[in-house]
């Protein structure tokens, strides 16, 4: 009847086609798939039909809330094809849905793009029974099990007494040489086999049976539940990170991980280095609707690699961590982040750029620098690599010695230049007037 009110005539009862003037009855007790039929039209190749076809296509989206499904249909009302589209990130076949998709969803320091289980670490703490008896040559009664001391009155340990019994195993045995089988089930549980339990109080004696939980699924569960951070960390000098079952150690949700480009998620993006992501995306070949879509962003990831692998760090992975990097490194990084800003009318000032670098990709550096100049920028160096002061526009030697018998001018100018100023020490070796022997054996 609704749809009927909007002018809707007909619609799809569980695949039947009905007039809504003379809607069917619906068993309330079943699941039904109710489809209206939005438009109905000959396909032809004018401009008449184009705009009758994209304001179908508007209503349908809005009526179904994102939903569409086009049914090309035979001379003989026949289903020749049928296919469900969705304008949201949606699979129309099985209803899995994503949110609208934005950078924070590919972070794992923000919750939104985080694994929920492991918080975006990777790592999730698990009892590991290697620390919950670290000398297997000892027996329990001994102090094998690291939590209860050798003569320990705790209530568990108690009950590991009984176990013993029902089990028919010895608490002064080693545990390395207990059977298998009792070790499990004193660390992962008794399972379905249920032992009989007795315990005696001043109040009288109570006999039970149940299963035994297990010394792994106990602690478990006690992490899980403790509110105290000493608590925390005494449990946890029991424990050893593992991988996240939930994101394999990913760090990110289900969600981000399902978006990839070239059949690559983000994190394994990651772990390439800047030349291997460099070659990646310089060799992606998108189709025309994907280039449309995503042209300039690939064009920005494809400069911004280039200005990375151009200042010599082309080794580093993208997912190195910053705390990992050296001085050097940090330096080239923010380098390569100010030659993609573009901006002009800048005063640079680079402490020893070169430091770390090898030889081969000092001149991509100097290269680097000079792009930077030839944007309008004032690019200051303090240097001791020769090729970078000869590739200077104008050296300023400071002199004549270091820290405190130094800081007086003793010559600028050009590279060439310096070796006119007498006082100049940077001049006398530039001009090879001095020298540092190479030595014959090393």
């Amino acid at each position: 009847a609704e749809l009927a009110k909007k002018g809707f005539v007909r619609a799809r009862v569980d695949g039947e086609t009905v007039d809504l003037a003379e809607p069917p009855e619906l068993d309330k007790q079943k699941k039904h798939t109710i489809e209206v039929i939005v438009d109905r039209l000959v396909v032809r190749r004018d401009d008449e039909t184009r705009r009758r076809l994209a304001d179908s296509l508007e209503t349908a989206v809005r009526v179904a809330e994102g939903l569409v499904t086009i049914s090309v249909v035979g001379g003989r009302g026949e289903t020749l094809s049928e296919e469900t589209l969705s304008t949201s990130y949606a699979c129309p076949d099985c209803g899995t849905s994503l949110p609208e998709i934005t950078p924070r969803l590919f972070s794992f320091n923000t919750p939104y793009g985080a694994c929920a289980a492991c918080s975006g670490l990777g790592s999730v703490p698990r009892v590991d029974p290697d620390r919950l008896v670290p000398d297997p040559t000892l027996s329990i009664a001994d102090g094998a099990i690291a939590m209860w001391k050798k003569g320990s009155t705790n209530w568990r340990l108690r009950q590991l007494e009984q176990l013993s019994k029902a089990a028919k195993f010895s608490m002064d045995v080693p545990w390395k040489k207990l059977p298998a089988g009792v070790r499990d089930m004193i660390l992962h549980g008794s399972k379905e086999k249920e032992i009989k339990w007795k315990w005696k109080s001043e109040k009288g004696e109570y006999v039970w049976s149940s299963s035994y939980k297990g010394l792994v699924p106990l602690l478990t569960e006690k992490y899980k539940e403790v509110e105290s951070e000493e608590a925390r960390q005494e449990l946890e000098a029991f424990m050893s990170l593992t991988p996240c079952a939930d994101c394999g150690g990913r760090r990110l949700k289900a969600e981000a991980l399902a978006v990839k480009v070239r059949g690559q998620a983000i994190d394994a993006l990651a772990e390439m280095t800047l030349e291997d992501a460099s070659e990646f995306f310089a060799t992606f070949r998108p189709e025309p609707r994907e280039r449309e879509i995503a042209g300039k962003i690939l064009k920005e990831i494809e400069d911004r690699l280039g200005f990375l692998n151009a200042v010599g760090i082309g080794y580093l992975s993208l997912g190195r961590g910053s705390a990992t990097l050296s001085g050097g490194e940090a330096q080239r990084i923010r380098l390569a982040t100010q030659i993609g800003s573009k901006l002009m009318g800048v005063l640079y000032v680079l402490d020893e750029p070169s430091i770390g670098l090898h030889p081969k990709d000092n001149r991509k550096l100097i290269e680097t620098l000079m792009a930077m100049r030839d944007l309008g920028n004032t690019v200051v160096v303090v240097e001791h690599d020769e090729e970078t002061i000869r590739a200077a526009d104008r050296v300023v030697d400071l002199g004549p010695g270091a820290g405190v018998h130094g800081g007086e001018v003793v010559g600028e100018g050009t590279a060439d230049e310096l070796a006119r100023f007498p006082r100049s020490l940077t001049g006398k070796y530039l001009s090879r007037e001095l020298t540092i022997p190479v030595p014959a054996q090393r």
